[in-house]
């Protein structure tokens, strides 16, 4: 709905008197967006959750051509709320299908093939490491195509990732000459990295100097070693 008048500048206090070099018109348009139709229910899977992230799962209604999705830690949400949907959590679909969620709320939107009736992806694609205890807010808009005229919108609000339910695994490093095919070097340096109680999957390490370390730009929670 646009609302369009036509309306004469009024003067400030301190102003000079404009009628006597303004005797012109300015335009003035209150625009107010028309509210989606509703197309249907999104349903969020959480089954395949585990501690180190693991799939998030949305079964989609029919028609859904997008979905865009925005997927934020606890930390951030006041953050969100203050900034970017005025206090109101109840703007986040509007907001998830805005120009500039993909900038502000690292959003991202999905195309959804015809005939397609879910969409799963890992944790991983939007947080590197994760945080026992740490509450996560998952909200879900789908749209019928690019003018977004019927939405389906689903949100899981303060969930958690499982507890582990398993030891966590001892691993050994060990520092050795270079393999076969390697010179020995004074600017590179060999280990062995086994895990000994188990075979593992994945693995992440950090190496540096012993200086650097041991130096005050040591991340929280390191012992230098």
């Amino acid at each position: 709905m646009a609302v369009v008048s036509w309306e004469k500048p009024v003067p400030r206090a301190d102003d000079v008197e404009q009628g006597d070099f303004w005797t012109g018109y300015y335009q003035k348009i209150e625009v107010t967006n028309k509210k989606p139709e509703k197309l249907g229910e999104i349903k969020i899977n959480t089954d395949k959750l585990r501690p180190n992230g693991g799939l998030l799962t949305f079964e989609l209604c029919e028609g859904v051509s997008y979905l865009c999705l925005g997927i934020f830690e606890e930390y951030d949400m006041e953050v969100i709320k203050t900034s970017m949907l005025k206090g109101d959590l109840s703007n986040m679909q509007w907001a998830l299908t805005s120009y500039n969620a993909p900038y502000i709320l690292n959003a991202q939107t999905y195309e959804i093939a015809k005939g397609q009736t879910d969409l799963s992806f890992n944790l991983t694609e939007y947080f590197v490491k994760f945080t026992p205890g740490t509450k996560y807010y998952v909200y879900a808009v789908g749209i019928n195509d690019n003018t977004g005229s019927k939405q389906a919108f689903a949100k899981l609000e303060g969930f958690t990732l499982p507890e582990p339910t398993k030891p966590a695994p001892e691993v050994t490093v060990t520092g050795i000459d270079a393999p076969e095919g390697h010179e020995e070097s004074p600017y590179e340096v060999w280990f062995n990295i086994k895990c000994t109680t188990g075979d593992a999957v994945t693995a992440k390490y950090a190496a540096n100097y012993e200086r650097e370390w041991e130096s005050n730009s040591t991340p929280a929670g390191l012992t230098p070693t």
